[in-house]
């Protein structure tokens, strides 16, 4: 009689334990395995605010015009030491005028949850692609300062990028996607990791090439190399105005996506012709270029060694 206590507490425990697994059965995973092998994380539902305002962009150019005068008058000096007079050369106004235009205005965005792997995909995966399909060769694939089994692809097109997700289950991600990803639950913040200014112990500074994929720290996701790595391709066409309210067709706030029906442009990405989004700066990128709001385009047949990417998929079928 005296163990029935301790019976009734241990069946009641279990009986809550099960009940427990029962409501979160239906719930993502907070990372999966892809079909490449590869590790993606869970990237929970939700808004946040896309782009940029026309302050931060006011921002950008204030800096850019000290950085350009500090290098003027540093050369200048470096100039006079040798014994050369000429007038401070005029500051340079590139990038030009516009060049920040497409990330505004800032917007709210709701996006349903998703996977993203937690890697660029690097060398060692995408030969294993290779040698299941027969796909050809990355442009820069015999290069030893850019092959290494760890370094994240590079020389693919967009076309090559697809053909890799289609293949292991996935497509690339959204620019709405890769952006909320990029921010790592951080809000209004400039990088990955904050506001802090970019330098080596966030990313690589040095060098001509790439680092190995996870060598340094990973944003509030997990997820390694948002900025710093290489380029990454994104499922939408490029519009330079696709953030403004003007633009046809009007862009859905839930889940936006530039290109038409993402299942159709997934089956058919093979005779996509357009410029494609490219997000994320690279290991000898400036800081403008290193800000998760950063936005760019290039067509889908571009392939150089700055650019490579990682994959997504839905979290729910």
């Amino acid at each position: 009689m005296q163990l029935m206590p301790a019976i009734q507490i241990l069946l009641t425990l279990l009986f809550l334990n099960v009940l427990e697994t029962t409501a979160t059965a239906d719930q993502p995973l907070c990372s999966i395995t892809g079909n490449d092998g590869t590790e993606m994380v869970l990237i929970p539902s939700g808004e946040f605010q896309m782009g940029s305002s026309a302050d931060e962009i006011k921002q950008i150019w204030t800096k850019i015009k000290e950085i350009r005068a500090r290098i003027s008058r540093e050369r200048y000096e470096q100039a006079k030491a040798h014994g050369m007079e000429f007038p401070m050369p005029a500051m340079s106004l590139r990038p030009y005028n516009d060049a920040f235009d497409d990330e505004i205005p800032r917007h709210t965005v709701y996006l349903d949850a998703f996977y993203i792997d937690k890697y660029e995909v690097t060398n060692a995966q995408y030969r294993k692609f290779i040698e299941a399909t027969g796909h050809r060769e990355p442009k820069y694939w015999n290069e030893p300062e850019r092959n290494q089994p760890n370094q994240p692809v590079v020389g693919v097109s967009w076309h090559d990028a697809m053909a890799y997700a289609v293949w292991a289950g996935k497509r690339l991600p959204t620019e709405a996607e890769w952006e909320y990803a990029a921010r790592g639950g951080l809000v209004g913040k400039r990088y990955p990791w904050g506001d802090q200014a970019p330098d080596e112990t966030k990313m690589q500074r040095r060098g001509d090439y790439a680092a190995p994929v996870g060598s340094y720290a990973p944003n509030g996701y997990g997820l390694f190399d948002m900025a710093g790595s290489v380029l990454e391709w994104c499922l939408d066409e490029y519009q330079a105005n696709a953030y403004q309210p003007n633009f046809r067709p009007i862009r859905s706030k839930n889940n936006p996506f530039v290109g038409g029906d993402i299942e159709s442009m997934v089956r058919n990405y093979k005779g996509v012709e357009t410029e494609r989004v490219w997000r994320g700066g690279t290991w000898d990128g400036v800081f403008y270029h290193l800000r998760v709001a950063d936005r760019n385009g290039e067509e889908p047949a571009a392939m150089t060694f700055l650019i490579g990417f990682r994959c997504a998929k839905p979290a729910t079928p």
